[in-house]
């Protein structure tokens, strides 16, 4: 399932909006000083610092944030004033700029957070551009922005919707589908935009498929994972790969869905000689996993979401990790709970450092879907919605 479906089934569960807005209660009525820049919009106890109101607004982040010098940077993959999603800038004290609003020529649907490189913030669209395929693009912090590169041509690949990474000078990616065999490609494109593809995935059963996330470098290698495939005919549960910057390609695992989980959509992180992730779905009790891997494919699963009898587990972590000081924080988009932010041990000892929707009304992000940052001891991220005020979306702030 790609992330334009998962989208979709947010919005059918928790009445995310697509549209040109919803009404704000009277009380959180929006200052609005210009058409591209909006004030702090919350309720006291409400985590969210931001409330995205829709056109001519963003709407609908779907990914993490950046952090350029205390201002966080992200995508939306809606709003904007063609509704075809924005970059945006947030302080800390919750006043939101819209920097950039996608038109569809220049792409549409930013699905992936951004990365900061040289003075200037990259990213990607899953559609838009000349091809209708998808773009890279960079933009300024000022909202200067440029298409470095339009999917769709040949063998190219298309539909990218991973965070970028910055190795020797380039930016390297994925896409979801597109390549050679039609499902989705690991590419290399440098900063003024020349672009070539470093790996084609095959598919079932000799590969993975349709990676969600990004690539890392990691003992002279790019890993990453992909969505579906594998190695084998019985399973389609994603892997776990190893390409080298020459294209020679290893699928490092091969996810099974029970114990090991399914479905990685987030990028791995190394830490301590191993690499850690988590799966959207499988595991134990089928809502999704924490694991760890070693270079050469040894798979511990350190937790399962969806605990029967929990009065408080959640399920379907879709963001890959984030190391503060040896301890993991990621998100868990829930089902019925609204979500959480969630820290977990190497070892594997979990616990949830703040859970949405616990006060109704009040404190109403739901879903969050993308990483978190740390900024001076406080975690910032995304939440697709926030039903019961009205909102498209929210940057919240959880005190570590």
């Amino acid at each position: 399932m790609n992330k334009a479906l998962v989208l979709l089934a947010c919005v059918s569960i928790a009445g995310c909006a697509t549209g040109t807005g919803s009404t704000l209660p009277t009380t959180l009525t929006p200052n609005v000083s210009s058409a591209r820049h909006f004030q702090r919009l919350t309720t006291t106890g409400n985590p969210a610092i931001y409330l995205f109101q829709g056109q001519p607004d963003g709407a609908l982040p779907y990914d993490g944030l950046v952090d350029v010098n205390g201002t966080l940077y992200g995508t939306t993959s809606a709003g904007g004033t063609s509704n075809q999603g924005s970059v945006f800038s947030v302080t800390p004290s919750g006043s939101e700029t819209i920097l950039h609003s996608f038109t569809g020529s220049d792409g549409s649907l930013p699905y992936a957070s951004l990365i900061y490189v040289k003075g200037k913030l990259y990213g990607t669209t899953y559609n838009g551009g000349t091809s209708g395929a998808g773009t890279v693009f960079s933009i300024t912090t000022s909202g200067k922005e440029k298409v470095l590169h339009s999917f769709g041509s040949g063998s190219d690949g298309t539909s990218p919707q991973a965070d970028l990474f910055s190795y020797g000078g380039a930016l390297y990616g994925t896409t979801y589908s597109g390549g050679a065999h039609g499902v989705g490609t690991v590419f290399k494109i440098t900063l003024s935009g020349t672009e070539s593809v470093v790996y084609s995935f095959k598919g079932l059963p000799t590969d993975g498929s349709s990676p969600r996330a990004g690539v890392i470098f990691y003992k002279n290698a790019f890993y990453g994972t992909t969505y579906s495939g594998g190695i084998g005919t019985s399973t389609s549960d994603g892997t776990v790969f190893k390409v080298t910057r020459s294209g020679k390609e290893t699928v490092v695992h091969t996810f099974t869905g029970n114990p090991d989980g399914s479905n990685p959509s987030g990028d791995l992180l190394a830490y301590n000689n191993s690499l850690y992730g988590t799966t959207d779905t499988g595991g134990s009790y089928g809502g999704g996993t924490v694991f760890k891997i070693t270079s050469k494919g040894k798979s511990t699963v350190l937790y399962s979401f969806g605990q029967p009898g929990s009065t408080h587990d959640q399920v379907g972590p879709q963001a890959g990790l984030l190391n503060v000081n040896g301890t993991f924080y990621g998100t868990v988009q829930g089902a019925n709970a609204g979500g959480a932010v969630f820290a977990i041990t190497p070892g594997g000892a979990e616990s949830f450092v703040y859970q949405f929707n616990q006060n109704g009304p009040i404190d109403s992000p739901l879903a969050p879907l993308g990483e978190v940052i740390d900024l001076n001891g406080t975690l910032y991220g995304t939440t697709v919605s926030d039903v019961a005020n009205g909102a498209q979306g929210t940057v919240f702030a959880v005190p570590l």
